[in-house]
């Protein structure tokens, strides 16, 4: 999964950053382009807080499988918050980009990659996957919402 996970994970926190560096950015009609050092720590801190949430998911949704009847296996976790995140990894790349804002709704299909994941990956039965979706669904939100903000924090403090 490094091959999936650190490559989209590096390319979201890389593309947003080198667009601020290349065309900067407007505070009260005066263009701001941050220092290269600022940049290059943004994009680290990103990629290892934005892999550091996918392999939070995957603990998640490991965690949660007994009580919705599935089987534990962080491999399979794993892989399935790998392959679930993809969507919300392509949704900040594009999002970066001006003019397609709008893509940034991308991120929505992972919810339904869950759906569809869960009770094959967790083999849970499929009459619980709704619940365990939705469950694990909140835990992504919250995961990567704090992961937004640590990364965002992170990257003003220089």
């Amino acid at each position: 999964m490094m091959g999936l996970v650190a490559p989209l994970a590096l390319a979201a926190a890389a593309i947003p950053a080198l667009i601020r560096l290349a065309f900067g950015e407007s505070v009260l009609g005066t263009v701001y382009r941050p220092p290269y050092v600022d940049v290059v720590f943004a994009i680290f801190a990103g990629a290892v807080l934005g892999f550091s949430a996918v392999a939070a998911v995957a603990a998640t949704i490991d965690r949660l499988a007994p009580a919705f009847e599935g089987e534990r296996s962080f491999a399979r976790a794993f892989a399935l918050a790998a392959y679930a995140s993809t969507p919300g990894f392509a949704a900040a790349i594009l999002a970066a980009i001006p003019g397609l804002w709008f893509a940034s709704g991308l991120g929505l299909y992972a919810i339904w990659l869950l759906y569809v994941g869960l009770p094959v990956m967790m083999r849970c039965p499929p009459d619980r996957g709704v619940a365990y979706a939705t469950t694990a669904t909140i835990a992504a939100f919250v995961g990567l919402g704090v992961a937004a903000a640590l990364t965002a924090c992170v990257a003003q403090a220089f």
